[in-house]
């Protein structure tokens, strides 16, 4: 019999690590952690009942505790080093490291950075500053953010004043070695871009084999009017690790944002994704790829809220079930009686792999206006048996035609992702994934 860990726990533990670092924090930090705290001792684990944790609550991440990371020690003297392994985007790119629960901002990095752009950790933000993290991810909207508030301490800004224009990308490695038990780290970034600026962001969520963690990510993106973000995330954890990332994202007047996700790793994963249109003419293009496999448990959760006229979101997903796990894709998009001339579209495809695989797909409308052009859908399938046939009348076997019709499924995401290094690392791991996944497939049919 499991026994449940009380979330009373973490707000016991989190309450004891902070007040060895009260002095060093500033004023607005404080009274977030205070918030946190609060917001903490009165929420409940999210279980089924709850319509967002319906298809798969969060009790799994009770049944062992994570005991938090010190988010304000000294990174290690190898710290960067071991960062240094998992860049992928060449040179001239600006880099940051979180590894093991430390912020690593080397000084090349920092020289680097044009006039108007800044890269800081959240502790040297001072009170007034606006925007502060917690204003779009607030203590009080459930458990996750509760308990990021309750401990904030590790995590950056990334800044970008008017018409400041980076020509290199920014790769951020989340990365954890492991090394004394299970930890919860509560990295957080804030990412916040004036006026006509324009970013590119390369974003890693790694965890060496083995290295058991909980990764409570928060992720607060403010685009300007006119802004440009363009933004991939790799969340390749190990089968040892759970890990919850959220992302709200407010969009002003005319920004843009790509945004590619790839979510291949983790023995229990999820990815909020909330998008809200602050101002009109703003569009958004969201793609991603998930995969799911033995035991494990991958679901992507998306809300996009049009609020005001003519803004323009797509948003779609692909999965490939290759083990006996769970997938969830959950998206919504909510159009404003006021959001006329909206257009957005909401899509979803599974590729069933494995028998006992489980998919639940559920994209859902909810439109108040009457101008506007919206759609949505989802399939889930099979691989086509006269495909399958076509490559083995070649000679092709059946463990290698799986791969190569599986890969050119998942190619019209892959292909979003300009960075060759990266792209092996995910077409390695994937293709790993499906050769076991037939190879089993094939011994099971005898």
């Amino acid at each position: 019999m499991n026994t449940e860990i009380s979330p009373l726990e973490y707000a016991r533990s989190l309450q004891a690590l902070g007040a060895h670092e009260r002095q060093r924090l500033p004023d607005w930090m404080q009274t977030l952690r205070a918030q946190g705290q609060k917001a903490l001792t009165q929420a409940q684990i999210p279980d089924r009942k709850l319509e967002s944790w319906r298809y798969a609550g969060a009790q799994r991440l009770f049944r062992s505790y994570f005991e938090p990371a010190a988010p304000l020690t000294a990174a290690d003297e190898h710290a960067a080093t071991a960062a240094a392994e998992w860049y992928t985007a060449g040179e001239g790119v600006l880099r940051i490291a979180l590894v093991d629960g430390h912020l690593h901002l080397s000084p090349e990095t920092l020289a680097r950075l044009p006039e108007g752009a800044s890269v800081r950790p959240l502790t040297a933000l001072t009170e007034g500053a606006s925007p502060l993290p917690g204003e779009l991810v607030p203590p009080g909207r459930d458990l996750f953010a509760a308990m990021s508030a309750a401990g904030i301490g590790l995590g950056f800004l990334l800044e970008l004043a008017d018409d400041v224009q980076l020509s290199n990308p920014v790769e951020v490695v989340y990365l954890w070695r492991g090394g004394e038990g299970p930890r919860l780290l509560q990295p957080r970034c804030l990412l916040v871009l004036g006026r006509n600026a324009s970013a590119t962001l390369l974003e890693q969520h790694l965890g060496l084999e083995g290295a058991a963690c909980f990764s409570n990510v928060v992720s607060e993106i403010w685009l300007g009017e006119g802004a440009h973000l363009t933004h991939l995330q790799y969340q390749g954890q190990n089968a040892a690790s759970q890990h919850l990332c959220v992302e709200a994202l407010r969009l002003a007047t005319g920004s843009r944002y790509e945004g590619t996700r790839f979510a291949l790793g983790g023995a229990w994963a999820r990815n909020e994704i909330e998008i809200d249109f602050a101002g009109e003419g703003a569009a958004v293009d969201l793609a991603g790829l998930f995969t799911v496999g033995k035991g494990q448990l991958n679901d992507i959760q998306t809300r996009v809220r049009h609020a005001v006229p003519g803004c323009h979101s797509e948003v779609r997903f692909k999965s490939i079930l290759h083990g006996a796990g769970r997938g969830v894709m959950d998206g919504q998009i909510a159009v404003a009686r006021d959001a006329q001339r909206s257009e957005a579209h909401l899509q979803s495809a599974n590729l069933m792999l494995a028998r006992d695989a489980e998919i639940d797909a559920r994209p859902t409308l909810e439109i108040l206006a009457d101008d506007v052009q919206c759609s949505h859908g989802a399939s889930v399938g099979q691989l086509d048996p006269l495909q399958l046939y076509y490559l083995r009348s070649r000679g092709i076997d059946t463990v290698t035609a799986t791969r190569l019709l599986a890969m050119g499924f998942a190619r019209e995401i892959l292909q979003r992702n300009p960075y060759p290094i990266l792209t092996g690392r995910i077409e390695q791991r994937l293709a790993d994934a499906l050769v076991a996944a037939a190879a089993q497939e094939v011994n099971a049919d005898g």
